[in-house]
């Protein structure tokens, strides 16, 4: 479709209100030009406008109207305004002909007092923005002066703007008249500074001619180090105004050329995007008042798309400023036409204000972005890294990903990592550029780091876990450089002194302001180095001491250093601080997970916690065997003896159980009550065997103790089964499935669960205590002989 008859009857409509408005008011005011209106196709004025600028002419027109006309009329009445109106078409013409802007074409009343006179600018010559600008104001001056001179009992006021109509590819002449008068209106009515009339030249040149950089700056996942997809970033002419993307967008909205502007940026974004994977993305910049826009609804994208190969799947549409968003409703509606194509959605710079939060709860993205400023320094803070845990539980529940932005250190990438932010970018992982930046070889390495920290034994939580990397200084160091550092970092509570990689001291900032505070303490100290004022035998601990260890070494620290950070090292070497906070809080944290699912009977972590820990171990990749422990007729005895002897009897296993895993077991075992007579253990393949023969040997040798003598004597009970009939049950023994999960591939707990289940209903199908060893790989097979393995 042309937008040539679009505009045109747009053009027309905007120039006839206008005018019918002026016939209205001052009936007069158009007969001076015979009832003729430009916009008309058979009007002579429009037909040599339009003939020249198609002929490669340039046109200036200047748009002219009487400041506060209105109030003039109140004021003085609609004769004296009659009168105005008679006047100043002679006195424009007469001004124009003063002012040496170029061949007066001709003049149009738009209705009322607005005025346009258009020029043939001299094809020799091509003026400056700054020329034409004092050409303009030069003509304003002159009619108001000559407006003034002829209607004396009033004085009068005009504003002038000016735009310059040049030749341009790609661009219909109706389209050019009429942006050329808007931005003639906003420039009178505005009165800018001729600097921002050179910058809107520079601003219509760079579109024009495609003046523009793209650069992508890699998104990576924090798990595997691959990139997942790139961010299409938009940069202006080097050296100019607009080179930066701020100056740049702010500018376009300023002057309502933003849906042009990213039309142009999203086109080339396109064109130069890097290859990506069919799972890569690309992530495009959008304002949401161009998204909502019906231009951009034509389906433009999907063209682009298929031209270079991509699908609305890889595309992001990263929404930027949500305060333009005014109906939320109305805008979801929107997205959801995009959504219905494949197209993914992010909320960029969350956490940043309110808006962003209502954006998060109203759009329901795809993928949310947390804004650099929670990301800065967050191996420093512990506020922001509670953040971040809420925005990630959040958006797990609502199905979107967490990308976080302006990763700019080690630290921060490590932090990101260690709380399980699956998606990041930054210059540390890697400048913007084009073609598209290399990933920075360092990235590999943390996030190596931080996965080889993850996959250390569950259940046990050490020093290095919870370390930050702090901030050290070296013993020469002059107090007044950590006294100026202090002040200019009042999050930071203390820092670390190293020398040659070695801890030598610790100075918290109570310490050091209890030392300038005292008697002549500035005078004394700020000169002096370190020394002078840290403390020299900190808490130092080893990267693998357990938290509960670190935690009573702290605690029995003199009261006046009871709360100061914690030194971590390795292999002697400085490599880390922890925060008293922090330690407490992890500690607690870990208590409060372990008693929100732990069984009321033993302690033990009840389903939700063996699930967690069972998917995770799988998702690791670990080789672990998973034993699952049930009860012989246990239902017989719980009948016969009540269930406070039955609670006891559950009770005793569990004892066992612990017990067994503390002497046989690995570091990070684990320990789960299913409920009722039902346990799980979780070990190192190479350690199952021992921790199931002692708990069959501990379970035979008390469980007797459990019965009266008699029965004991007997050897059996007599009580009722399942079905309700008088049967007589052994003494109780266990039965123990072992599973391993290298034997065969699971995708989850509920497939190892559903094979552990199937060999313990084949254990208890033998006599005594047992347990069985799962050796199938695809199928089924035979199980197992008391206190030994079976082979398939």
């Amino acid at each position: 479709m042309s937008w040539r008859p679009f505009l045109a009857a747009q053009i027309c409509t905007f120039a006839d209100c206008l005018h019918r408005l002026g016939e209205k008011v001052y009936p007069h005011a158009s007969k001076n030009f015979d009832g003729q209106t430009l916009w008309r196709r058979d009007n002579p004025l429009f037909r040599q406008i339009a003939g020249r600028l198609r002929n490669g002419e340039r046109i200036c027109l200047i748009y002219v109207d009487i400041v506060k006309f209105h109030e003039v009329e109140s004021i003085y009445g609609p004769q004296t305004c009659s009168r105005i109106l008679r006047l100043l078409p002679a006195v424009l013409k007469e001004a124009a002909g003063d002012i040496s802007i170029g061949a007066m074409l001709g003049m149009e009343s738009l209705g009322g007092d607005d005025f346009i006179i258009y020029f043939s600018l001299p094809e020799d010559k091509n003026p400056s923005t700054r020329e034409l600008f004092e050409k303009t104001q030069a003509f304003r001056e002159k009619a108001q002066q000559l407006l003034n001179h002829r209607c004396r009992e009033v004085k009068i006021k005009l504003h002038a703007g000016y735009a310059h109509l040049a030749p341009g590819p790609g661009q219909e002449v109706e389209s050019r008249i009429y942006a050329g008068i808007k931005e003639a209106m906003q420039f009178a009515k505005d009165m800018p500074e001729v600097e921002i009339l050179e910058l809107l030249e520079e601003f219509k040149d760079i579109l024009t001619h495609g003046r523009l950089a793209i650069v992508y700056q890699p998104i990576v996942s924090l798990h595997t180090g691959e990139i997942f997809g790139y961010e299409a970033l938009t940069r202006g002419p080097e050296g100019s105004y607009f080179a930066s993307p701020l100056n740049l967008f702010n500018f376009a909205v300023k002057n309502g050329s933003l849906y042009l502007l990213e039309r142009i940026v999203r086109q080339l974004a396109l064109q130069k995007a890097p290859i990506l994977p069919s799972h890569g993305h690309l992530f495009l910049n959008v304002n949401p008042s161009v998204i909502d826009d019906p231009l951009f609804r034509r389906g433009e994208t999907i063209k682009l798309l298929t031209s270079v190969g991509l699908s609305p799947r890889q595309i992001v549409f990263e929404l930027t400023e949500r305060t333009s968003i005014e109906n939320f409703s109305s805008f979801a509606k929107t997205l959801d036409h995009y959504r219905s194509q494949g197209y993914l959605i992010a909320i960029d710079d969350a956490g940043a204000g309110y808006s962003s939060l209502q954006a998060v709860a109203e759009v329901q993205p795809d993928f949310i972005k947390i804004d650099l400023s929670l990301v800065k320094d967050i191996h420093l803070s512990s506020i922001k890294r509670t953040l971040i845990e809420t925005f990630l539980a959040f958006a797990g529940k609502i199905g979107a990903n967490i990308i976080a932005e302006g990763i700019e250190t080690e630290a921060e990438l490590a932090t990101l990592a260690e709380l399980g932010v699956p998606y990041g970018q930054g210059f540390f992982i890697a400048c913007p550029s084009y073609p598209a930046p290399t990933i920075n070889i360092k990235v590999q390495a943390v996030l190596r780091e931080r996965k080889e920290l993850r996959r250390l034994p569950r259940g046990v939580h050490v020093a290095r876990q919870i370390m930050e990397h702090g901030i050290t200084f070296t013993s020469g160091t002059l107090t007044h450089e950590v006294d100026a550092f202090f002040k200019t970092n009042e999050h930071v509570r203390s820092v670390a002194v190293v020398d040659a990689g070695r801890p030598v001291g610790l100075l918290t900032r109570d310490r050091l302001y209890y030392h300038l505070g005292s008697h002549y303490g500035v005078a004394l100290y700020l000169g002096r180095p370190l020394t002078a004022v840290m403390d020299a035998n900190p808490l130092i601990v080893d990267v693998d001491l357990p938290l509960e260890n670190v935690s009573q070494l702290a605690m029995h620290r003199p009261m006046q250093r009871l709360y100061d950070d914690i030194i971590v090292v390795q292999d002697k070497k400085y490599a880390g601080i922890i925060s008293i906070q922090r330690l407490l809080d992890t500690i607690t944290q870990t208590q409060i997970e372990l008693a929100r699912g732990a069984n009321p009977l033993t302690g033990l972590p009840g389903n939700r916690r063996i699930e967690e820990e069972i998917n995770a171990r799988l998702q690791d990749g670990e080789d672990f065997t998973l034993i699952y422990i049930d009860i012989d007729n246990f239902k017989a005895f719980n009948d016969k003896y009540g269930f406070e002897k039955g609670d006891q009897t559950i009770r005793l296993l569990a004892d066992i159980i612990t017990q067994a895993v503390t002497r046989h077991g690995a570091p990070g075992d684990f320990t789960g009550h299913i409920g009722g007579d039902d346990f799980v253990i979780i070990t190192v393949p190479g350690r199952a065997d021992a921790v199931c023969q002692e708990i069959i040997a501990n379970f035979d040798r008390h469980t007797p103790y459990l019965y009266d003598p008699a029965d004991r004597s007997q050897g059996y009970i007599c009580s009722y089964d399942r079905q309700g009939k008088k049967q007589c049950f052994p003494l109780m023994t266990v039965s123990l499935a072992l599973v391993d999960s290298r034997q065969r591939t699971f995708k989850n707990h509920l497939e190892m669960a559903a094979v552990a289940a199937e060999l313990k209903q084949y254990a208890k199908l033998q006599p005594g205590s047992i347990y069985v060893r799962d050796r199938r790989s695809t199928g089924p097979g035979s199980w197992a002989v008391p206190h030994q393995t079976v082979l398939f």
